[in-house]
């Protein structure tokens, strides 16, 4: 990346709707893709819902959504889950993913989750070796979405995703009922 290159993370807005589906039709081939600036301006009023982009020079060029979950289990700590994180081919391993994480991971941090976690294709293996970098395991694999196989909106990926959490206390420190595993 060029010195004087501005790199921005923000919440999307309506506006960013064209470049959003861009992104996800390069990561998704789904003729129901549908990103509409209606939508995203109602996740944008929603406080546990964000869609983040990343602008290199005004261009965006990376997306992440996260949804902050409400939990019982412990006290008023709610959980991150991750989606459609998407980076351009062209921008890869220019620390655009990074930076769209260190921003998920303080927004995290100050609303007290106790965990991140997301689901990742199987064959996804460099996406694999950068969420290992950012302190993500591997959890679980081989699930299958039963919504999307029972209304047949699936195909073959759906059925060999890998459920990735993180889970570092050292990010977390209010986490204490993580046991190392």
């Amino acid at each position: 990346m060029k010195q004087n290159t501005k790199v921005t993370v923000r919440e999307a807005s309506g506006d960013d709707a064209v470049a959003v589906a861009t992104l996800y039709r390069s990561f998704a081939s789904s003729p129901h893709i549908n990103v509409r600036e209606d939508r995203l301006e109602a996740i944008a009023t929603d406080p546990n819902n964000f869609i983040f982009v990343c602008e290199v020079d005004g261009v965006v060029c990376g997306t992440a959504f996260l949804t902050l979950c409400l939990d019982a289990m412990f006290g008023n700590q709610p959980y991150g889950v991750l989606e459609n994180v998407v980076v351009d081919e062209a921008w890869r391993g220019e620390g655009i993913g990074r930076r769209l994480f260190v921003h998920l991971e303080e927004l995290c941090r100050v609303r007290d989750c106790s965990k991140i976690m997301l689901l990742s294709t199987a064959t996804r293996e460099p996406a694999h070796r950068f969420l290992n970098s950012k302190g993500f395991q591997r959890r679980i694999s081989s699930v299958l979405s039963n919504i999307a196989a029972s209304s047949g909106n699936y195909n073959e990926s759906t059925l060999r995703d890998i459920l990735f959490s993180f889970r570092h206390q050292d990010h977390f420190p209010s986490a204490r009922h993580w046991s190392p595993d």
